[in-house]
């Protein structure tokens, strides 16, 4: 009698959900920005139409997704400048290497001339502390974000050690340290480059300082993995012997945290049985992010 009664219960719950379908967008394509600002480089933006949940393109197609003849504009406290229009043919080799970067993958290997707006000559540099407004105009529409680079919270130390026993022979997990100040909201961002490779992020990239404010804390940070990677347990997150790392450590304001921390839940919390997950964006009038980064760079050899 009590299965029963627990059965008929479970079937009462299920039978009082609404199904969800995900509405099927047709009108005009919302604008995404992925748009960054670093300390002690130029801002870069790369614009995007977004596309319908269940739309298909071929590669020859990719190449109308991204946006060209934008004018945008970055400005903080004390001056105001117009971002120019770069195509990856146009790259010099340093400018290709900075694209990349920011970017996170090869540029070249994609096979579509994607164009990006940066400040050449450089004018324009981030800065700790200092509040950066975007401003985009495409056709008739505006759109207009907000951020500030925060001051770097430098990592303690890093090291590597052993795994458990169930990870494959020769690999390496890397272990850090962080003071984090007394006191702050801080917010934290990393991405790791492999042996000259594009910089990746981990499955979650991203942490606030919620449970460990003010105090010195010590935390994994995982390899970053391709999305598009089949798992091994056996070598997910750890680097391996020989291996020539560059980690990525940035401090972010809240807004890009949330933005990174709901889009990375939504790419781990995909299928059936899992809820829909409203990705936040910073971008008035679009979607995307604008992001001021306060970035340290680490270079270790895995050993």
């Amino acid at each position: 009698m009590k299965k029963l009664l627990i059965l008929l219960f479970v079937f009462a719950i299920f039978g009082c959900e609404k199904p969800y379908s995900p509405e099927i967008y047709s009108g005009e394509s919302d604008i995404v920005v992925e748009g960054y600002i670093e300390n002690g480089l130029p801002p870069i933006v790369l614009l995007s139409y977004a596309q319908p949940f269940y739309s298909t393109f071929s590669t020859a197609q990719l190449g109308d997704i991204f946006i060209r003849g934008a004018k945008i504009s970055v400005a903080d406290e004390d001056r105001q400048i117009e971002l120019e229009e770069l195509c990856v043919e146009d790259l010099d080799a340093i400018e290709l290497e900075l694209a990349e970067k920011f970017l996170g993958f090869n540029l070249d290997s994609v096979g579509v001339n994607i164009c990006l707006y940066t400040d050449r000559n450089f004018e324009l540099l981030g800065e700790e502390g200092r509040v950066y407004s975007l401003e985009i105009q495409v056709g008739n529409r505006l759109l207009r974000s907000t951020t500030q680079v925060p001051t770097i919270v430098p990592l303690d130390s890093m090291w590597f050690e052993r795994p458990s026993e169930e990870a494959q022979e020769g690999m390496m997990e890397l272990r850090a340290i962080i003071s984090d100040p007394v006191g702050e909201q801080n917010y934290y961002r990393y991405l790791s480059s492999v042996n000259g490779g594009p910089f990746i992020p981990g499955f979650t990239s991203v942490v606030e300082d919620a449970f460990f404010n003010g105090e010195q804390f010590t935390f994994p940070i995982p390899k970053g993995e391709p999305r598009n990677q089949t798992i091994d347990p056996k070598t997910f997150g750890f680097f391996e012997e020989g291996d020539h790392v560059v980690i990525k450590w940035s401090c972010i304001d809240e807004s890009s945290f949330y933005f990174w921390n709901t889009l990375e839940f939504n790419e781990v919390n995909q299928g059936p049985f899992s809820s829909p997950t409203l990705i936040r964006s910073n971008i008035e009038g679009g979607l995307g992010i604008w992001s001021g980064l306060g970035v340290r760079y680490y270079t270790l050899e895995v050993r």
